[in-house]
């Protein structure tokens, strides 16, 4: 009976311990946060933020569902990336002393009047955040929240906030869109006018030509535009566009979007200095853009079309033909995988020279389009080629090359018998020029019979 009320007891102390222990810690934790919730400047939930209005700069946000919009002092679309570093500051931004309360001369600390003003709308209300001089070291502002009658110091990083102006705050791309909704585009500049389109992970020119383009050249033109910036806003709302040479542009990129087809339209007009005025043709503002930017849209045909001559993977070949003017080399992989010379004469090929060869015709690109159609070949010593190099797969033919006739520039190439006639680098003829030796293994040494061997048989037969 004893031992059951003892244990009973001790169950009781277990309990009221723990009671007082937990109860402790969950004070503390709640005090922590109370004392936290003191120490920041902004004691509501940033992220609970709906609208920003600034002073003396009268710049208005307002947070449009997801969005934020500049409403004042004119409506425009915001950057996502400046707002979300102003909201972003209060969730650490702290009150780190409290300098001055009570009976406060807030003009020594330039707040009377204030040189700055932050008003934030926020689903616990309202505040507003007067910002003044710094500290004499410069690390901090001083700072009051709500017209309390107390002075603190806060992050110069508030100040910084509260300094930005109309250019800082918005949407400064030059044409907005998604890269992943680009179906098709259409470049037009002093080269030519360019139409592209997407066809999965693959981009065709459709005209002045019908042929592969160049999916890196335009994934980086398309990434240019979409990174592009405006340097500087001219005109909010043009009366007159004709002074700024958008009726006849010097560049025109129509991008067409989404499965609706949605047209978005930059226009690129007369040259200011070492900048060009531009518009986006859904937008009404005017605004500068770097000549850099206008010079990376000048591109030409030839810049945008596919160079690369071939697309297979080189250790798919397992047979290749090499043909000069007096010699014909044939050349197949075995059942193992090894390299083996058929013709002129049966023998053992360097494997690695082959894989020279095949990576050489794979990695071959045109350095200039020369004729679309492949006519008149005797003009480009490709009737009767310096060098001929045919590559197959399971019977299939990979590639036909044929280099011709060299030029300052290069030498002429047909990579299918359509054409293009192309100009490449002008080493491809050195790079591809062997001799069967070059091709094949060393023959092997016939063994030599010794002199004393030679010898011992001569007198054995004698003996016998």
């Amino acid at each position: 009976m004893r031992f059951r009320t003892t244990a009973i007891l001790a169950g009781i102390l277990v309990a009221l311990f723990a009671a007082v222990y937990f109860g402790d810690v969950k004070r503390a934790e709640k005090k922590k946060s109370s004392q936290e919730k003191e120490e920041k400047v902004l004691a509501a939930e940033p992220d609970s933020i709906r609208e920003i209005l600034l002073r003396p700069s009268g710049i208005h946000l307002v947070k449009e569902g997801q969005e934020w919009t500049i409403t004042e002092p004119v409506r425009t679309q915001a950057d996502k990336g400046a707002v979300d570093g102003v909201i972003g500051t209060f969730r650490w931004a702290k009150r780190y002393r409290t300098v001055a309360e009570g009976n406060v001369r807030f003009a020594d600390y330039g707040l009377e009047p204030p040189q700055y003003e932050m008003i934030l709308v926020h689903n616990a209300g309202r505040d507003t955040l007067q910002l003044g001089d710094k500290t004499p070291t410069g690390s901090y502002v001083f700072a009051r929240l709500n017209r309390e009658n107390r002075v603190f110091t806060t992050t110069t990083s508030l100040l910084s906030h509260a300094q930005k102006t109309l250019y800082n705050l918005r949407d400064k791309r030059v044409l907005p869109f998604e890269r992943e909704k680009v179906n098709g585009f259409t470049l037009r500049n002093v080269h030519g006018s360019f139409e592209l389109v997407r066809e999965g992970d693959q981009w065709k020119i459709q005209s002045p030509i019908q042929g592969p383009a160049d999916r890196y050249k335009i994934d980086d033109v398309l990434s240019r535009i979409r990174n592009a910036t405006a340097r500087e806003f001219v005109e909010e709302e043009p009366k007159d566009l004709s002074r700024y040479g958008f009726a006849n542009p010097v560049v025109r990129v129509d991008l067409i979007l989404g499965e609706e087809r949605a047209r978005k339209t930059l226009l690129i007009g007369n040259r200011k200095e070492d900048k060009y005025y531009a518009r986006d043709d859904g937008r009404p503002p005017v605004f500068l853009v770097d000549s850099s930017f206008v010079r990376d849209l000048r591109l030409t045909l030839t810049d945008l079309r596919e160079k690369k001559l071939y697309e297979f993977l080189s250790t798919d070949v397992d047979s290749t033909v090499l043909i000069y003017p007096d010699l014909t080399i044939i050349c197949a992989k075995d059942s193992v995988g090894n390299w083996q010379v058929l013709q002129p004469e049966k023998r053992r090929a360097k494997n690695w020279r082959m894989s020279g060869i095949a990576g050489t015709v794979n990695g071959l690109r045109a350095k200039d389009f020369v004729s679309e159609r492949a006519t008149n070949l005797a003009a480009y010593g490709l009737d009767r080629p310096a060098i001929r190099v045919k590559m197959f797969r399971k019977g299939e033919l990979l590639a036909d090359l044929r280099l011709g006739k060299k030029t300052k520039d290069g030498v002429y190439a047909l990579g299918r018998d359509e054409g293009p006639v192309v100009l490449v680098p002008e080493n491809t003829l050195d790079q591809l020029k062997f001799t069967l030796e070059d091709v094949a293994e060393p023959q092997p040494k016939p063994v030599e019979t010794s002199q004393s061997e030679s010898t011992s048989g001569t007198a054995a037969k004698t003996g016998q």
